[in-house]
């Protein structure tokens, strides 16, 4: 089972930097060179947050961030991840993606959606 963490906006926007892969070890994440991974930008806390492997799921927790952590635009003190959350480190701050493989969901949603865009503009079967 993989995950990742896949930046949206912010300084780890760069080539190679832009993904995060999670192991089942935990994640400190925080704008301090000492943190796993470190975000040096505004709004991000020296401590800001942490990223847990528990139970077979990812479990994202504020650890008393000044400008709060939020899932899908919603501020959290704790929140098990779901494939497509998206995580945003301050109000503002850097943006990221989660990503779990394995999940499922995600890809049968995608195969749902193609096939909905696919048939909105294929050009109908005209019967005269």
């Amino acid at each position: 089972m993989g995950a990742k963490l896949v930046f949206l906006s912010g300084e780890n926007r760069e080539p190679g930097d832009a993904q995060v892969v999670l192991g089942e070890s935990t994640l400190r994440i925080g704008r301090h060179p000492d943190e796993d991974l470190s975000l040096p930008e505004e709004p991000v806390s020296e401590n800001h947050s942490r990223i847990r492997w528990e139970d077979g799921r990812y479990i994202l927790k504020d650890v008393g961030s000044r400008s709060g952590t939020f899932v899908n635009d919603r501020k959290i003190d704790e929140y098990v991840l779901q494939t497509g959350d998206l995580v945003e480190f301050g109000l503002g701050g850097p943006l990221a993606r989660f990503e779990m493989k394995g999940e499922g969901e995600g890809d049968s949603y995608l195969s749902v959606l193609s096939s909905a865009v696919q048939a909105a503009i294929k050009p109908e079967a005209d019967d005269s």
